[in-house]
């Protein structure tokens, strides 16, 4: 029979008796303790009479500090001996009288008993794992994005191709603003790596080309304060496009982006395999907070 008491919101009460015996072992040790690593002047460290100990840390610390060692020791012991699993600080009410023997009365939050149920009658559908080729493909044109593997080509610039152009924003005197020019810059079009409107501005573009007096306007909470709200016209010409052709890829590249030798039916397969096993750990994830719920 447990030598405790089950009360409301999962909690548990019992009381601990501090004999006479274990307080007078705890004072001792605690005086023990200070006579050992306190300092005091006239002494060689550990010598001082127990008189002089206690007057220079203060009888009533001392002894505050022995009940509570005799107290969390019963209390963790109890615990121990009872496995009570314990989730909270103990509420912990000393008598006013603490004459030995006396009791000790403590309150404590344990965690709640479950009723389960039956619960193997529950059941959760896990819908089937499927990849489509346009995952996959998706997935192989970011992989050769982050890795800015891509092949030259003669057309217009479009949105997602590679370029290398120059840029440069001019005043209304048509000289070169500080911050604003760049030669040979290599970006991506359509990711945001500059303002949209300067980036919109290529669109259509072909190597060799130039354009004059492109407007572009800068956010009222732009960083550069100068520049902030306004619209500066700017001079850009492209060098270079080149576009994202996953299905174009060579096993060179291929080896570069995997860090093995394939061919690009491996490699798609590869990359269709991670996919599904990264939706199949989504969707168990899924029906197991299901089957949390329903429990």
């Amino acid at each position: 029979m447990a030598n405790y008491k089950k009360i409301k919101n999962s909690k548990v009460s019992f009381e601990l008796e501090v004999s006479e015996q274990d307080l007078a072992k705890s004072q001792a040790a605690v005086l023990q303790k200070y006579k050992q690593n306190l300092t005091i002047k006239g002494f060689r460290k550990g010598h001082a009479p127990e008189k002089v100990v206690v007057a220079n840390v203060g009888i009533e610390k001392m002894a505050y500090e022995a009940l509570d060692r005799v107290v969390s020791k019963a209390y963790s012991k109890f615990i121990e001996t009872e496995k009570l699993a314990v989730i909270s600080q103990p509420k912990v009410d000393m008598p006013e009288n603490q004459k030995t023997p006396f009791k000790v009365k403590f309150e404590v939050e344990v965690f709640p008993s479950v009723d389960l149920g039956d619960y193997k009658k529950i059941t959760v559908k896990k819908k089937e794992i499927k990849v489509t080729k346009k995952e996959v493909a998706d997935v192989l044109e970011t992989v050769c994005a982050q890795a800015q593997i891509s092949n030259p080509v003669k057309r217009a610039i479009k949105a997602g191709d590679f370029i290398e152009a120059d840029f440069e924003g001019r005043d209304d005197k048509g000289e070169v603003l500080p911050s604003t020019a760049a030669k040979n810059q290599k970006f991506r079009i359509g990711m945001g790596h500059f303002l949209k409107d300067l980036e919109d501005a290529y669109l259509g573009m072909k190597a060799g080309e130039e354009k004059k007096d492109v407007k572009v306007s800068f956010p009222k909470d732009y960083q550069a304060k100068d520049f902030a709200g306004k619209t500066i016209l700017f001079n850009i010409k492209v060098h270079s496009v080149s576009a994202i052709e996953p299905r174009k890829l060579t096993e060179e590249q291929i080896e570069q982006l995997s860090g093995k030798k394939q061919n690009l039916e491996d490699f798609s397969k590869e990359i269709e395999l991670t996919i599904k096993a990264n939706k199949q750990q989504a969707e168990d994830k899924k029906a197991m907070d299901e089957f949390v719920e329903k429990l």
